[in-house]
């Protein structure tokens, strides 16, 4: 699933704060980023470590589109859902 086909509102800020969150974090450049060549590629799993209620996935997929636009996101869950703990959340 991705956020698109969810029926949540995303607010016209969104956007907004997603840059100025990565200003803020990133700034100049990430010297992290260095260590792996802009040519690999990766895979990553965000696993619930707890019981909670997903918040947020809209801010989280425009993060990674900001930054790499083949950055590709598939949720198991939608924003406002229970995950349970040990579920892969996205």
């Amino acid at each position: 699933m991705t956020i698109a086909q969810s029926t949540l509102i995303v607010p016209a800020s969104l956007d907004a704060n997603v840059r100025a969150a990565l200003a803020e974090d990133v700034g100049s450049g990430d010297v992290t980023a260095t260590l792996i060549p802009a040519t690999r590629n990766g895979t990553a799993t965000v696993v619930c470590r707890e019981p909670a209620v997903l918040a947020g996935a809209p801010w989280f997929e425009r993060v990674f589109q900001l930054l790499d636009p083949a950055v590709a996101v598939t949720w198991h869950f939608q924003d406002g859902d229970a995950v349970p703990p040990t579920a892969v959340v996205c």
